[in-house]
C-alpha cells in the first residue's frame, strides 16, 4: 500500500514540476481570465450584445493555450478561418429567415460539408465546430429578431470568439512561452535516445546474448519509434507558423527528421529480421562470427553511440519527460490492452490516472535499461576487444553466447553487475592510481572514437564480415558443394500421392493413409545430376548427363525433416544474421555520418552556423531548385505511373477513355464512402435539430430553453463508428452535468454573499480547482477531451449568462441557476436521442464492420505495393541480363513505392484505435477479441518492413551482369513461384475480409515457406562457386555487390496473420 501511494506521489510530483505541468498551469490561467473578463463590468460595456460574450468560453477551451506556440498559433488560426466560414452561412440563412425551407435546405448542404471536413481527422475538429456554430448563430438571432438580418450580433459574436483567440495567444506568448522548435529539438533528441538504446539492444541480440527482460524492452522501443516519427511530423508542422532565434531552417529540420526515419527504418528492418530468428539456435553462426567481429563490432558501436550523443548534444536541450500523449500513442495503446488480455489482472488500473503512473513506470524501466546497457558498453570498451580470437575477452563473449537464444544466464537476466558481459571489478574500493588511469583512459577513447573514426572502424568490421563470408562459402561449410551436387531448381518434383497423400475423413487419419504416407517417404525418384563444365556459367541451368544418381523424393511435410534441408535452412539463420546486421549498420552508418556532417555544418572559415531569426512559414514557401541536369528538374519529362509500368512490363500504354459515366461512378462512391454517410447523418440530426427552431409551434420552445447549445452536443456526439458514439455519449452525459451540477453549486454558494448578487470572487477561486483535473484530462488523457470540454464550457456558460443577464443586465426576472440548468439539461437530453437514434438506427456503422474493411483495404495495399515491386525488381534485377528499361520509369514506380511505404505505414497506425472503438460496442453474441486483427496488423507490418528493406536494397543501380548470369537468371524460377504464391494468399485473404467469408478449412498453404529450403540450397551452392572466381572475390570484398544481393533475396521465416 505504502510503495503504491509513494509510486503515485512520485508521478504527482513529477507531473507538477515539468513542462507539462506548466501546460496545465496555462489551460487553467486561461480559462480563469475568461471568467475575470466576463465579472468585469467595464469589459461587458464593450459589447452592444453583451450575452454573446459566453461563446469565448468554448474557443478558450478548446483552442489549447497551454500546448506550444506554433500549435496554438495553428489551432486558433483554422479556428478563425472556421470562423469566417461561419460568418457567412450567418449571413446567408439570415437573408434565408422568411423562407424556412430554404434556411433548412442550406443549413444542410453547409453541415455536410463541415461534418465531411471534421471526419478528416482531429485536426479540422475546430474549423468545423466553429464554422457550424457560427452558422447556427446565424439561423437562431434572425428568428428571435422576427426573421431579419441584423450584423450588430454577428459582429458582436464575432468578436466575442476573436477574444478567446487572444487569450488563448497572450497566454502562449507571455506566460512561460513553449517553442515549438524547442519541442522539435527536444524530440529529436528523444528519438535519437530510443535509436541509440533500441541500436544496442539490436546488437545484444546479435551478439545472441540479450535476456529476456532486454526483449521485452527492445520489442516495445520498435513500436515506440514508429510513433516517434509521426509526433515529429507534428512538431514539424507546428514550427513551420512560428519566428525562431535559432541555428537551422525548416529545410534543415525536415532534414534532420529524414536522417531520423532513415535511423529507425535501418533498425527496425533489422529488428523485424533478427526476432525471427530468435528460438534458433545457431552453432555456426556462434562458433564462426561471433568471435572473429567482436573487437571490430564494439569499436563500432562505441562510435556510433558517440556520434548519437554529439548530434544530441549540439540540439542543445534535454529529451521530453515522457512520451507525449498524442494522437499516434494509440498505437501503443493498443499493444498494452493484448498485453492486458494476457495478463488480467492489470486490468484493475484501467483509470486515467493509474494509466499515467504506469507510462512514468514505462520511461523509468526504459530510461533504466538504457543506463544500465550503457553501463555495460562503458565496462566493454575501456579496454578495446582485440580481434584475436583466443583473446580473453572474445572467450568471454563465447561463454557468454553458449546458453540458447532468449534464455540467458541467471545474472544476466537480473542485470546485476556481476554478469559475464559486464568487466566490474569485484572489489568494492579503487585506489587512485586505478581510478586516474581509468579515467585516462575513458578520456582517450572519447578523443580518439566517435565521428572521427565512424567510418573507418566501419570499413574494418565490414572486411571482416567479408573475409568470413568468403571463407564459409569458399570453404564449403555451409553446405554440400561438390562438383556433383545438383540444383534443386531443377530437380525433379514430387508426386501428387507424396504431396498430398491420399484422401481421408476430415479430423480423422486412418491407419491406411499413415501406411501409404510412410511408403512414399520410403520411395526415391530417379533424377540426373547437372553438368559442371567450365565453358559455360556455373549456375545455368546446362543440359543433364545421361546416367541416373538417386535423389530424396519426399512430400514437404517429410522434406522438411530431411537432414539437408535442415541444414539448409539452419545456414540461412546464419546468413540472415550476417546478412541483415551487415546492410543495417551499412545504412546506419552513412546515414549517421550525413547527419552528423548536416548537424555540424560549417562555412568556408570552420564556423558552425550561427543563431539569427527564421521566419519559417516564408521558408517553407520558398522550396529549394534541384540541380540541372537531376531528375527532379526534369519534372516535365516524367512519366505517369501508368506509362512507367507499361515501360517496365514491356506492353503499350493505352490512356483510358473516361466517359461521362465514369464520372457518375465515381461520384457514387464518394457519396458512399464512410466519411460521406457520416457527414450526411451529420447533416440530418442537424437539421431536424433547426426544425425545432423553424417550426412554428416549437419555436418559442425553443428560444425560451435557448436550446443552441444542444447543437454542440449533436456535432461532438455523432462519430463515424457506433464504437465511438457509444464512448462519446457517456462522456457527453456525465461531462455536461458535472458541468452544469458544478456551476449551480457555484451559484448558489456564492449567492448574495459579500454585497454580490453572485459573488465573483469566490467563484474564481472553486472554479479554478474544479478545472485543475479537467485541464489535466485536456491535455494528458486526450481519450477523455470531450468530457472535460463539456464540462468546462457547460460550467462557464451557466455561470456566465447568470452573471450577464442578472448582474450586467439587471433582470431580476431571469431565470434562476436551477431552473437554467434545467433547460441546459433538457438541451442535453434532446440531442443525445436524437444522436442515438441516428446512430443505432439509421446508416449503422459498427466499428468492428468498420475494422474489417480496414484490414481488407491493408491487405489490398499490400498486395498493390507487391505487383509494383514485382515489376520494378524485374526491371532492376532481370532475369535476362540483356534487358533495360529507361531510368526515368524506374525513378517514376520508385518514387511511387516510397509514397505507398509512407501512406501504408500511416494508415496500419491509424487502424489502431478502431479496436478500442470496437471493444467498446455493446454485443450481444459474443465478447470482441481483439488478438485476431493485431495478428493481421503485424503480418501486415511485418510484410512492409521486409518489402521496404527489399526495395531499399535494391536501389535503381542495376546489378553486374555476372550476378544476372550466374544467380538471378538460374534461381528466377523460385522468383515467380514466391510471387504468384505470396499473391494469391494476399488476395484470398483480402477477399475473406471484404465479404465476411472464411477461408476454407483445406486451403493449401503458402507455397513460399516450401521452398525456402530448395532456395537456401541452391543459392549456397551457386554462391560457393562464384567465390571460387575471380569476378566473386572483388564482388564479395570490394563493391558489395554480393552483400547487395544476399539482402535482396535473404529468406525469412513465413509470418502468421492471415
Amino acid at each position: 500500500m505504502k510503495k503504491e501511494q509513494s509510486r503515485k506521489w512520485r508521478a504527482f510530483r513529477s507531473l507538477t514540476f515539468s513542462r507539462r505541468g506548466i501546460a496545465i498551469a496555462k489551460g487553467l490561467i486561461a480559462y480563469i481570465l475568461a471568467f475575470v473578463l466576463i465579472f468585469l463590468k467595464d469589459f461587458d460595456d464593450l459589447s452592444k450584445a453583451p450575452q454573446t460574450l459566453v461563446s469565448m468560453m468554448l474557443i478558450v477551451i478548446a483552442g489549447g493555450p497551454g500546448k506550444a506556440i506554433g500549435a496554438v498559433i495553428g489551432g486558433n488560426l483554422l479556428g478563425v478561418l472556421g470562423l469566417m466560414v461561419g460568418a457567412f452561412n450567418y449571413f446567408i440563412l439570415s437573408k434565408l429567415s422568411p423562407w424556412p425551407v430554404a434556411q433548412a435546405v442550406y443549413w444542410a448542404f453547409a453541415v455536410y460539408l463541415l461534418a465531411y471536413v471534421k471526419a478528416k481527422g482531429f485536426k479540422w475538429f475546430g474549423f468545423s465546430l466553429f464554422a457550424i456554430l457560427m452558422s447556427f448563430n446565424g439561423m437562431y438571432t434572425s428568428h428571435v429578431l422576427g426573421q431579419r438580418f441584423d450584423s450588430t450580433y454577428m459582429k458582436e459574436y464575432l468578436k466575442s470568439y476573436l477574444w478567446g483567440v487572444g487569450i488563448n495567444l497572450f497566454v502562449a506568448l507571455f506566460i512561460f512561452p513553449i517553442s515549438s522548435e524547442r519541442e522539435l529539438r527536444s524530440t529529436l533528441v528523444r528519438s535519437l535516445e530510443h535509436i541509440d538504446t533500441f541500436g544496442m539492444l539490436i546488437s545484444k541480440s546479435f551478439l545472441m546474448i540479450i535476456t529476456e527482460e532486454e526483449k521485452a524492452t527492445r520489442d516495445q522501443l520498435a513500436q515506440t519509434i514508429r510513433a516517434d516519427y509521426g509526433f515529429l511530423n507534428q512538431k514539424l508542422a507546428e514550427t513551420t507558423l512560428e519566428i525562431n532565434w535559432s541555428r537551422w531552417s525548416l529545410d534543415d529540420y525536415r532534414a534532420f527528421i529524414n536522417k531520423t526515419r532513415a535511423l529507425q527504418l535501418a533498425l527496425i528492418s533489422t529488428h523485424s529480421s533478427l526476432s525471427s530468428l530468435e528460438d534458433v539456435d545457431d552453432e555456426i553462426y556462434r562458433n564462426t562470427f561471433i568471435p572473429k567481429t567482436l573487437g571490430p563490432f564494439n569499436k563500432v558501436r562505441l562510435d556510433m553511440r558517440l556520434t548519437i550523443r554529439e548530434i544530441a548534444s549540439a540540439f542543445g536541450c534535454h529529451p521530453l519527460d515522457q512520451l507525449p500523449k498524442c494522437a499516434w500513442s494509440s498505437y501503443l495503446d493498443i499493444e498494452r490492452q493484448a498485453a492486458e488480455l494476457k495478463n488480467p489482472t492489470r486490468m484493475a488500473r484501467s483509470n486515467s490516472y493509474s494509466s499515467a503512473v504506469d507510462d512514468a513506470e514505462r520511461a523509468a524501466q526504459l530510461r533504466e535499461v538504457s543506463e544500465r546497457l550503457a553501463a555495460e558498453f562503458s565496462n566493454d570498451t575501456e579496454e578495446e576487444s582485440p580481434e584475436d580470437p583466443d583473446s580473453p575477452t572474445t572467450r568471454t563473449i563465447s561463454a557468454a553466447s553458449s546458453p540458447k537464444i532468449g534464455t540467458g544466464n541467471q545474472a544476466m537476466s537480473q542485470s546485476k553487475p556481476d554478469s559475464t558481459f559486464v568487466n566490474t571489478p569485484v572489489s568494492g574500493t579503487r585506489d587512485d592510481d586505478t581510478e586516474k588511469d581509468e579515467k585516462a583512459i575513458k578520456e582517450k577513447i572519447l578523443t580518439e572514437r566517435g565521428p572521427k573514426s565512424l567510418l573507418e572502424d566501419f570499413a574494418k568490421f565490414r572486411r571482416v564480415q567479408f573475409e568470413l563470408i568468403s571463407k564459409a562459402l569458399t570453404g564449403g561449410r555451409l553446405t554440400n558443394c561438390s562438383s556433383t551436387v545438383q540444383l534443386h531448381v531443377n530437380a525433379p518434383q514430387p508426386s501428387i500421392a507424396e504431396q498430398y497423400g491420399y484422401d481421408h475423413v476430415r479430423g480423422r487419419v486412418i491407419r491406411e493413409y499413415e501406411e501409404a504416407k510412410r511408403e512414399s517417404e520410403i520411395r526415391k525418384r530417379k533424377s540426373r545430376p547437372i553438368s559442371t563444365s567450365i565453358d559455360q556459367p556455373f549456375g545455368s541451368p546446362l543440359r543433364q548427363e545421361s546416367h541416373d544418381s538417386d535423389s530424396d523424393g519426399d512430400d514437404d511435410s517429410s522434406r522438411a525433416l530431411d537432414p539437408e534441408r535442415m541444414q539448409a535452412v539452419a545456414n540461412n539463420h546464419s546468413l540472415v544474421r550476417v546478412y541483415s546486421i551487415l546492410f543495417a549498420i551499412t545504412q546506419y552508418v552513412d546515414e549517421l555520418h550525413e547527419f552528423h556532417q548536416r548537424v555540424m555544418a560549417t562555412d568556408s572559415k570552420g564556423r558552425q552556423a550561427r543563431h539569427r531569426i527564421h521566419f519559417h512559414f516564408f521558408e517553407s514557401l520558398n522550396k529549394t531548385q534541384p540541380p540541372p541536369g537531376t531528375v527532379a528538374a526534369n519534372e516535365e519529362k516524367d512519366l505517369s505511373l501508368g506509362e512507367a509500368m507499361a515501360v517496365l512490363e514491356s506492353r503499350p500504354h493505352q490512356k483510358e477513355k473516361r466517359s461521362i459515366w465514369h464520372y457518375v461512378h465515381d461520384i457514387k462512391v464518394f457519396l458512399l464512402g464512410s466519411d460521406s454517410v457520416y457527414a450526411a447523418k451529420t447533416s440530418a440530426a442537424a437539421t431536424i435539430y433547426s426544425i425545432l427552431l423553424l417550426a412554428d409551434t416549437t419555436r418559442q420552445w425553443f428560444i425560451s430553453y435557448s436550446m443552441t447549445g444542444g447543437l454542440l452536443t449533436v456535432v461532438v456526439a455523432l462519430a463515424p463508428t457506433l464504437g465511438q458514439s457509444a464512448l462519446t455519449f457517456i462522456l457527453q452525459i456525465a461531462g455536461s452535468a458535472l458541468g452544469y451540477l458544478i456551476g449551480l453549486a457555484l451559484l448558489e454558494m456564492f449567492r448574495n454573499v459579500g454585497g454580490y448578487v453572485f459573488n465573483p470572487y469566490g467563484i474564481v477561486c472553486l472554479v479554478a480547482l474544479y478545472a485543475i483535473p479537467l485541464q489535466y484530462l485536456i491535455y494528458e488523457q486526450p481519450k477523455f477531451f470531450a468530457l472535460a470540454l463539456l464540462a468546462l464550457n457547460a460550467t462557464g456558460v451557466l455561470i456566465g449568462t447568470e452573471w450577464l443577464y442578472v448582474v450586467h443586465l439587471g433582470r431580476s426576472n431571469f431565470d434562476s441557476p436551477a431552473y437554467r440548468t434545467g433547460k441546459g439539461l433538457t438541451s442535453l437530453a434532446v440531442a443525445i436521442a436524437l444522436c442515438a437514434t441516428f446512430q443505432l438506427l439509421v446508416a449503422r456503422n459498427p466499428a468492428r464492420r468498420q475494422l474489417r474493411k480496414a484490414l481488407a483495404h491493408i491487405t489490398y495495399l499490400n498486395l498493390a505495393y507487391i505487383t509494383l515491386l514485382q515489376a520494378f525488381v524485374r526491371a532492376v534485377v532481370p532475369a535476362d541480363p540483356s534487358h533495360t528499361v529507361p531510368d526515368r520509369a524506374v525513378e517514376t514506380v520508385r518514387k511511387e513505392l516510397q509514397r505507398r511505404e509512407v501512406k501504408l505505414q500511416r494508415e496500419l497506425i491509424e487502424i489502431m484505435p478502431l479496436i478500442t472503438f470496437a471493444s467498446a460496442e455493446p454485443s450481444l453474441s459474443h465478447k470482441f477479441n481483439p488478438v485476431p486483427p493485431l495478428r493481421i496488423i503485424r503480418a501486415n507490418q511485418a510484410i512492409l518492413d521486409r518489402l521496404r528493406e527489399a526495395r531499399a536494397a535494391i536501389g535503381t543501380t542495376p546489378f553486374e551482369e555476372h550476378i544476372l548470369t550466374n544467380f538471378v537468371s538460374v534461381l528466377s524460377p523460385y522468383r515467380r513461384r514466391a510471387h504468384r504464391s505470396t499473391k494469391t494468399t494476399l488476395s484470398l485473404c483480402a477477399a475473406s475480409l471484404s465479404s465476411k467469408l472464411p477461408l476454407p478449412h483445406d486451403l493449401p498453404r503458402a507455397e513460399t515457406a516450401s521452398i525456402i529450403p530448395d532456395f537456401i540450397h541452391d543459392a549456397l551452392v551457386l554462391s560457393h562457386r562464384f567465390a571460387m572466381t575471380p569476378e566473386g572475390q572483388r564482388s564479395i570484398h570490394e563493391n558489395g555487390e554480393f552483400l547487395r544481393y544476399w539482402q535482396v533475396n535473404s529468406p525469412r521465416s513465413k509470418t502468421k496473420g492471415c
